[in-house]
């Protein structure tokens, strides 16, 4: 007896109608897929322009064998439009692309060419400005890695040719490209900003998805780069490492091609070992020379609408001449010449060039280069840049004694610089600081606390608000400077040479309000004497108009009457002895002294509470 099962029919019918259909579905798609390709040419174009954002043409599709297995098709005029804002023509184009099917995988809808073979390539990329660049929508045009899978395993192209048109960077050039199993070639002219250019990419035949080694040459009279590395497939420059070498006469030329807001400075030379992928470049170590500066480091850089970058620098040498490139210095000397007597230095400290840029930035200068005699020896801080505002903190200058350490804070807003100092003085010599530094020794300390609007550092502090203050104790001066800032003559004109006086205290603080700094005290209390300045010191112009009067400590024989005048340029003054040092106002000083009438003797400062106020 059978199975009951096997006794019904009607299950066995229909199991083997199902059978019958999916074998005529089977055939149909066989014979579509080997006679009908024409007929899919319009769906192929939807599905392309879909995926592309573009609209995407095919002008014909034929079938150029007859196999079951695989399908050798030639497919005639490919078009990829321009997005709207070009104003029309094509993005990318080919002539003929001769493409191998095999014809089971595209049941699956699954398309995997065997070999590609494109005649009269075509592409065009072109940039506006930061907004409008036509690779930036197109999927994978931002440093994608592609497509899945095993990749063709024959790739050819003929008669190819890339155009690019960067008229944000002023960057143009156009390239032959050709392929075959054994080698891939792009190479072409252009100019950058007007400079001559060729390029030149090397590399193996771009058959199947393995690691694909290149070499490319960049090459101009202003900005040249060498990358010897290895992309994670063929073609994909978006997922690549490298060894890079690159050099031009200013890191902003070079900064046309990287795009990371680098700054204009004397001609640099970089060694890099680089990782790029997608948005993100990563320089796990690096060695740049600017000038007679050097530094080393590791850098993360990470485009798109705003560029981050991160990471460590330091220098073993910085010469800050060198961060300004030959017309920068040029425009810097003239403005010298013209002010000889200004010496708050003109740098810019605007940011806007880097509103799109943030940053975080650990930084080490072991040793500061000046073309004349400076006290600052090197710099360490923190640099972090948000939203176009900079902040160094914590930051720390030594100097030859001492250091000068706090906060700089530069904000950015449209136009408008603002520039903040938090800074104090400390542990620092009145001698490793002085131009004279036999005049005058001792501890010296300061506090600055300015806010400023201006786009260099001459303007934001000439137009500044806040305190300053410099403080000196516990040293000595020559005995005859202070008797004389005592106003006393008569011991003064006695004093020898090489005596000296102990300095108790010299407190220099002055409340500023838009670049005026005005004495709140200036006092200088010595052993013998004691000083006070009142006046104002002109931020804006560097200028000084001071008046000092002072009173010796003990009876004096013959005292001067009338302030001494400290005046004119802020760094460079003149000092005006007073009014009583001519013939007639001596002999009013000694009617004075022998009148019998004595004048006020001056006592000791509270040196340690003036100084505490002027530093908190």
């Amino acid at each position: 007896m059978r199975p009951a099962f096997l006794s019904r029919r009607g299950p066995r019918i229909a199991l083997a109608g199902v059978a019958v259909l999916l074998v005529l579905l089977l055939v149909a798609a066989l014979l579509l897929l080997s006679f009908g390709w024409t007929w899919l040419r319009h769906p192929i174009e939807q599905r392309l322009s879909a995926r592309l954002g573009r609209q995407v043409t095919i002008a014909s599709i034929r079938r150029l064998d007859h196999g079951l297995l695989d399908a050798t098709l030639a497919i005639d005029g490919i078009r990829v439009a321009q997005p709207g804002w070009v104003g029309g023509g094509d993005f990318a184009s080919v002539r003929r692309a001769t493409v191998i099917l095999p014809i089971l995988p595209v049941l699956r809808g699954a398309i995997r060419a065997q070999s590609v073979e494109l005649e009269g390539l075509r592409v065009h990329l072109i940039r506006r400005d930061s907004d409008h660049a036509n690779w930036k929508d197109i999927p994978g045009g931002k440093g994608g890695k592609g497509g899945k899978g095993p990749g063709p395993a024959h790739v050819v192209i003929r008669d190819g040719q890339l155009r690019f048109d960067d008229y944000k960077r002023d960057h143009f050039f156009t390239a032959g490209i050709s392929a075959d199993d054994r080698a891939f070639r792009l190479a072409g002219t252009g100019t950058l900003i007007g400079k001559p250019t060729t390029l030149a990419l090397t590399a193996p035949g771009l058959a199947g998805r393995k690691p694909w080694p290149f070499r490319l040459d960049y090459r101009s009279p202003i900005a040249n780069a060498t990358l010897v590395g290895q992309a994670d497939t063929p073609l994909s420059l978006g997922h690549f490492s490298a060894q890079t070498t690159a050099w031009g006469d200013d890191l902003k030329h070079l900064d046309l091609i990287v795009e990371a807001g680098l700054p204009g400075t004397a001609p640099a030379r970089i060694v890099a070992d680089v990782r790029h992928d997608a948005r993100i470049w990563t320089l796990r170590s690096f060695a740049l020379t600017l000038g007679r500066s050097q530094a080393t480091g590791a850098l993360a850089i990470t485009l798109g609408d705003r560029t981050k970058l991160t990471g460590k620098v330091v220098a073993s040498a910085l010469d800050f001449d060198d961060l300004a490139n030959a017309e920068g210095r040029a425009k810097a000397a003239a403005k010298r010449a013209a002010a000889p007597d200004r010496r708050i230095p003109e740098t810019r400290i605007a940011l806007d060039h880097l509103l799109r840029t943030d940053g975080d930035l650990d930084i080490e200068v072991h040793r500061l280069l000046f073309r004349a005699p400076s006290a600052a020896r090197s710099v360490r801080g923190h640099m972090a840049l948000d939203h176009g505002v900079l902040t160094l903190s914590p930051f720390v200058t030594t100097l030859e004694s001492g250091t000068l350490s706090g906060l700089i804070r530069i904000t950015q807003v449209e136009r408008a610089t603002r520039l903040h100092l938090d800074l104090r003085l400390a542990g620092s010599r009145i001698e490793s600081l002085a131009t004279d530094p036999t005049a005058f020794s001792g501890a010296l300390a300061g506090r600055f606390l300015l806010d400023g609007t201006g786009a260099t550092i001459r303007r934001a502090i000439g137009t500044a608000s806040g305190r300053v203050a410099i403080v000196g104790h516990d040293g000595t001066l020559g005995r005859k400077t202070a008797l004389l800032l005592g106003q006393d003559i008569g011991r003064g004109l006695r004093a020898q040479a090489g005596e000296v006086a102990r300095l108790r205290c010299g407190i220099g603080s002055f409340i500023v309000q838009g670049g005026q700094a005005r004495p709140a005290p200036v006092i200088i209390d010595t052993s013998v004497a004691r000083a006070e300045a009142t006046g104002l010191l002109d931020l804006t112009d560097e200028r000084m108009d001071l008046a000092v009067t002072g009173a010796p400590k003990q009876p004096s024989a013959l005292r001067l009457s009338g302030p001494i005048r400290v005046t004119g340029a802020l760094f460079t003054p003149t000092v005006s002895a007073p009014a009583a040092t001519s013939t007639k106002g001596i002999f009013r000083s000694i009617r004075q002294a022998l009148s019998g009438k004595p004048l006020p003797l001056a006592a000791d400062a509270d040196c340690a509470g003036l100084a505490a106020r002027a530093l908190r």
